[in-house]
């Protein structure tokens, strides 16, 4: 049946004396009589799950957690006792999720917060800038610490519990940072569900973001010491790959998170895809791995390899040069310890030996980094070539240096390239590659000294 949110509130923060609550208490009680009128938009608690079924207490510390939440947020009580009613309408809460990784979130579901966003954004602070938040400039900090936090407050869930109480399995894991505005966010996962969902699928997919998959007010039980133990590990093997989403910074390379991310799509056994976003002013840049099903959909493979050169031809240069030479093992971390853990797992060290100080240098961060790279360098090339970049920005020894790479499918045909650029091609070539495809089809700068340059390269693995 319906939730009785008096009752709930009465067992939830009983009466220290007859009629008083603790500080605090209130702020969160006053949902009630704030939005008395809206308790018809309140829906019933849907699925097996139930209040009893939670691993912990909903109101277990959620008085504490609402006074500190008040003071972070430099809120009087009155205006805080507002806000979370305000919450209590726009977001009820729908019921629990038991798996973490299968808190999906929905493009529809990121609309609404950013709808809220829009409407509520006047009265937010940025507490590291000490500067007000616009809706352009509202990240994930902004709305982690005035919609998230506070609305899961009373039921220690994850904010996709105030959504849906349907298990939304991810299609597709997001490695993000926190600090890129929502708007951008929202624009990449967009273009990216248009661009790879099959021709004539309408099914909205669920997309794994950690903000709105955790449960914020117990992140100790999501977190554990071992990475591959986490929700984040769980999510990426239930995705059919990785979603990373690059600020004009590219500052998700910096942060260990989402090196841990890239690690796991780059040396998972179940090839793992990853797509790489970034947003613009009206739309969103993706660079995807191999062709969209639209493409593959064509008869003539060539015309789908060079609608997809032609798609991610505006993806910007220099982000992708940033991708040339990353330094996963450098990234750094707001959980000290949380660098240390992710280290070590990528150097493939026991648990034990999970909190020991990590190696400086290793083989895998190598291996890692190169894969990265070549993932770059790949999808870049053609960019490049135009820019006549190829050797001065590091693209020949990223892809020569990515020791995963058994397969190059590279069509020039559309650059009009010259010898030099076959001879570049010809530097770049893997020792260990099996398969080698390049189009030069009415490149009429090509003559027999390219092709010589390029046949001198060719390695003996080819197959």
């Amino acid at each position: 049946g319906r939730v009785n949110l008096e009752a709930f509130l009465a067992w939830l923060f009983p009466a220290t004396a007859e009629g008083e609550l603790l500080e605090g208490q209130a702020c969160v009680a006053s949902a009630e009589s704030s939005s008395s009128s809206a308790s018809s938009q309140v829906p019933a608690i849907c699925g097996p799950q139930s209040l009893c079924e939670h691993p912990k207490s909903p109101g277990e510390g959620a008085s504490q957690r609402a006074v500190d939440m008040r003071k972070e947020l430099g809120m009087d009580e009155a205006t805080f006792a507002d806000r979370i009613s305000k919450l209590a309408v726009s977001f009820p809460f729908q019921g629990y999720i038991p798996l973490t990784e299968h808190r999906g979130i929905t493009l529809s579901q990121l609309r609404r917060v950013e709808a809220f966003m829009e409407d509520d954004v006047h009265t937010w602070q940025d507490f590291h800038k000490g500067t007000a938040v616009t809706a352009e400039t509202a990240n994930l900090y902004n709305v982690n610490a005035y919609l998230i936090k506070p609305s899961t407050n009373v039921d220690n869930c994850a904010f996709v519990e105030l959504l849906t109480c349907i298990d939304q399995r991810p299609e597709w894991f997001c490695s993000h940072w926190w600090g890129e505005p929502i708007k951008a966010f929202i624009r990449c996962v967009q273009e990216h569900q248009t661009l790879r969902r099959p021709p004539g699928d309408m099914t909205e997919w669920a997309y794994w973001v950690c903000a709105y998959a955790n449960r914020q007010h117990s992140l100790n039980e999501e977190l554990v010491k071992d990475p591959s133990k986490t929700s984040f590990f769980k999510a990426m093997q239930l995705a059919r790959g990785i979603l990373l989403i690059l600020d004009s910074a590219a500052t998700p390379l910096t942060r260990i998170w989402c090196a841990y991310e890239e690690y796991v799509a780059l040396t998972s056994d179940s090839a793992m895809l990853l797509d790489i976003s970034t947003a613009t002013d009206s739309g969103a840049d993706l660079l995807t791995d191999g062709l969209t099903d639209a493409e593959k959909a064509l008869d003539d493979e060539g015309q789908a390899r060079r609608l997809q050169v032609h798609r991610q031809a505006a993806f910007p240069l220099e982000l992708l040069c940033k991708g040339l030479r990353p330094l996963l093992h450098k990234a750094e971390a707001s959980q000290p310890i949380d660098r240390v853990r992710i280290l070590n797992k990528i150097a493939r060290r026991d648990l034990a030996e999970l909190d020991e100080p990590p190696h400086e240098e290793h083989d895998m961060y190598d291996e890692v980094n190169c894969c990265l790279a070549g993932v770059f360098a790949q999808a870049g090339w053609i960019k490049g070539v135009l820019n006549r970049s190829v050797r001065k920005d590091g693209f020949i020894e990223a892809i020569r240096g990515d020791p995963h790479r058994k397969v190059w499918i590279l069509d020039l045909s559309m650059v009009d390239p010259d010898d030099a650029d076959l001879a570049d091609v010809g530097e770049a070539l893997p020792a260990q590659l099996l398969q080698f495809t390049l189009s030069c089809r009415r490149c009429e700068q090509v003559n027999d000294a390219g092709l010589a340059a390029l046949a001198g390269h060719l390695p003996g693995s080819l197959q």
